[in-house]
């Protein structure tokens, strides 16, 4: 109980230093047991410099509580808490996160609360006190200073039992910290990417968790060029259960295309434990296409393959075939099927298009935000297999002959370079094949032409 010092000038006000912290850096039962061990060992607290009052106590409490640091205020030269009168305590302000409870005919203090009585008859400055385990409705345990004693040179810490009226004031409360849980586990971020893109801006999607809650998720957004000159903090929107989701528009950073953009995602739980996740949206690079080949041919068709790579993830790779026949009157656009990572093939009928004439095979991928890649051409020279059993195509500039002939053939495999109208450079190789079987030739299919010889059908061209 605080008594009223004569030689006091006025009323000892009280400060509350910095707000902008907003919880404890210790747990609960830290707290309470650092009040106790003052009782214990008969600690006086007398920062204010009026003895050892119970406002001195709960100054430092708190001080303890947000700083580590009992005499913080003292040692920091007037920041962090100092006393009020301990009739006013409640009806002050304190950090984010700190609850001003008021008394009921059932309320029970928890222990580590601040306990604050107001003035009455008996007391006209009120107390304050740390609640410690023991508070029922009808009395409350703590420990604090100047209590019983009543006396104008205050006390050291001391177990105190109270009463809700009476001697000790009004009670009007407490005020509960917002106490460290003891978590120090970090929020889980997931699936971090991007999940849409339009001419404006695209949006960004992660899933995070954490079994104490999620305080906020926080998004720091630039561009690579030129530093961070266009570093932009935003709050990430929590749509749905674990769920949260940014739309980063273009124009927030200089409308720059042709770059990457960084986004560096933070999540807090409600402890301010924080993660971090990156994603970067590269705004340029289309899919790409490493190779494209005919893999297989038979009498009803041919099957063409390519490798396709993007870092964002393909939607889907189209084929246009066509024969060179009457422009693109049989030109058919049909999607390629994913087989296994990274492999796309597809099977093209010859009924679709005609016969005794060379094919073009134009393939094209696209990205999850539709990126075109720029387009692959895999030729194919296709004459009528029931009177000449080979195909002829190149790949990779290497010249490749299959023989689709049910049984084994011989032809001579005749190669011819050309300047203009002029032979330069011609050879050939008499082949033996057996049924289904391709070879591969590593004269230059962009260099030279190739002809098959099979007597008695006649010498037939690849198609350049």
């Amino acid at each position: 109980m605080k008594r009223k010092i004569l030689c006091m000038i006025g009323m000892i006000f009280a400060v509350v230093a910095l707000y902008t912290v907003s919880a404890s850096a210790i747990t609960r039962d830290q707290a309470v047991n650092w009040a106790k061990t003052q009782a214990d060992n008969g600690v006086m607290y007398k920062d204010s410099g009026n003895g050892g009052q119970c406002t001195d106590f709960v100054s430092a409490y708190m001080n303890y509580i947000v700083y580590g640091d009992a005499h913080y205020w003292k040692n920091s030269g007037g920041k962090g808490f100092r006393t009020y009168d301990a009739k006013d305590y409640f009806s002050k302000s304190y950090p984010s996160g700190w609850q001003k409870i008021s008394n009921t005919s059932d309320f029970v203090p928890q222990p580590g609360d601040i306990l604050c009585f107001g003035a009455n008859s008996s007391n006209s400055f009120g107390h304050v006190a740390v609640a410690i385990e023991g508070c029922t409705v009808s009395i409350m345990k703590g420990v604090g200073q100047n209590g019983a004693a009543n006396n104008y040179n205050g006390t050291a810490a001391q177990y105190q039992t109270m009463q809700y009226f009476g001697g000790w004031g009004n009670f009007q409360g407490v005020i509960r910290p917002k106490w460290d849980s003891g978590d120090t586990t970090p929020p889980t971020i997931t699936d971090a990417k991007v999940v849409g893109v339009d001419a404006n801006g695209y949006m960004l999607q992660c899933s995070v968790s954490d079994s104490s809650g999620i305080s906020s998720v926080k998004c720091a957004t630039w561009t690579q060029t030129n530093g961070q000159d266009d570093l932009i903090w935003n709050d990430m929107v929590n749509t749905s259960p674990g769920i949260w989701k940014l739309y980063i528009n273009f124009s927030k950073h200089n409308s720059e295309k042709n770059v990457v953009y960084l986004n560096h995602i933070y999540a807090y739980d409600t402890n301010n434990n924080q993660s971090f996740a990156s994603v970067d949206y590269n705004e340029w690079n289309p899919p790409v296409i490493s190779y494209g080949e005919i893999v297989g041919v038979d009498s009803n068709g041919y099957m063409v393959e390519c490798k396709v790579s993007d870092d964002t993830g393909l939607s889907k790779v189209r084929c246009a075939t066509w024969t060179n026949e009457n422009g693109q009157d049989d030109l058919v656009w049909t999607d390629m099927v994913n087989t296994s990572p990274g492999i796309w093939k597809l099977y093209i009928h010859f009924s679709e298009h005609g016969k005794n004439t060379p094919y073009a095979n134009d393939i094209y991928a696209y990205d999850t935000f539709q990126k075109e890649s720029k387009c692959y051409s895999v030729p194919f020279d296709y004459w009528d297999l029931n009177a000449f059993p080979f195909a002829v195509y190149k790949y990779n500039d290497h010249i490749n002959v299959i023989n689709l002939a049910p049984s084994s053939k011989t032809a001579a495999v005749i190669f011819a370079k050309y300047d203009g109208s002029k032979l330069v450079d011609s050879s050939f190789i008499n082949e033996s094949f057996t049924s289904g079987e391709r070879k591969s030739y590593s004269k230059s299919g962009n260099e030279y032409n190739a002809f098959i010889w099979d007597s008695p059908t006649g010498m037939k061209p690849l198609a350049q």
